[in-house]
């Protein structure tokens, strides 16, 4: 179903500077490739870093802990101690680095002009996210592991919308030329 879209523009308004404005809004939100590159991956790799830092919660939802899920607590403790919820901070981690480094083996980011994409290749995530059995045969909950909430989501949106503003007025600048 298309949206459309009507400007009125006022007599006292000069339209063909307003016109050229607007045509130059429209060429910047035609290719948003620079400002997924720029801002949004960016984002999302300071927010998984939070998120597992703080269990969860800068997502919006505490993971559960490991309490329902004894057998693993123990194996898991017996080879990396206390370590936090969704780590395993030892020369073979997965999960983590591959979405908190974008050189961690795992790691997904692309962009085009019209969408982003940011993730993990790692196979057992998604499990995680949405819960399921572990190997120990313990059923565990949802740890939603992209999760933003409502806090972060407006935050990357701000951040998105100030990006494409100032793309915005940077290519309403005339050149200088020499």
């Amino acid at each position: 179903m298309p949206i459309n879209v009507g400007i009125r523009v006022s007599p006292r308004t000069k339209t063909t500077a307003f016109l050229r404005r607007l045509k130059r809004a429209a060429e910047v939100v035609s290719d948003l490739k620079t400002t997924f590159e720029e801002v949004y991956h960016p984002f999302m790799l300071v927010h998984m870093r939070d998120q597992f830092a703080t269990g969860g919660r800068a997502g919006g939802q505490q993971w559960a802990g490991l309490e329902r899920e004894p057998k693993y607590a123990a194996y898991k403790r017996n080879i990396v101690g206390n370590a936090p919820i969704l780590r395993w901070p030892t020369a073979n981690e997965q999960l983590y680095p591959s979405l908190t480094n974008p050189r961690g083996a795992g790691h997904l980011a692309s962009s085009s002009d019209a969408a982003a994409r940011f993730g993990t290749s790692i196979a057992h995530a998604a499990t995680l996210d949405r819960g399921g059995i572990g190997p120990f045969g313990e059923p565990f909950p949802a740890r939603p592991i992209l999760a933003l909430g409502p806090q972060r989501n407006a935050a990357l949106f701000a951040l998105l919308k100030q990006d494409i503003l100032a793309r915005v007025e940077k290519s309403r600048r005339p050149t200088v030329r020499q």
